[in-house]
């Protein structure tokens, strides 16, 4: 819960805040075609996102 907060911080004056796990308990392989993915992501669309798939994204609302 004490992370949501870093994420409501960082979404002031961003579009999206994307959350990442420091420390991975993955399987090495997990792990591996990860790292290999996010670099794709990373060349392909020009971003710095440290973990595409990390469920931890907070988009800003656009609602009321």
């Amino acid at each position: 819960m004490r992370e949501i907060k870093k994420l409501l911080t960082a979404i002031e004056g961003a579009d999206i805040a994307n959350g990442h796990r420091v420390i991975r308990r993955d399987p090495k392989i997990r792990l591996l075609t990860a790292a290999v993915y996010n670099r794709i992501i990373e060349r392909l669309f020009h971003t710095d996102v440290k973990d595409v798939e990390c469920a931890q994204a907070l988009p800003e609302s656009t609602a009321g």
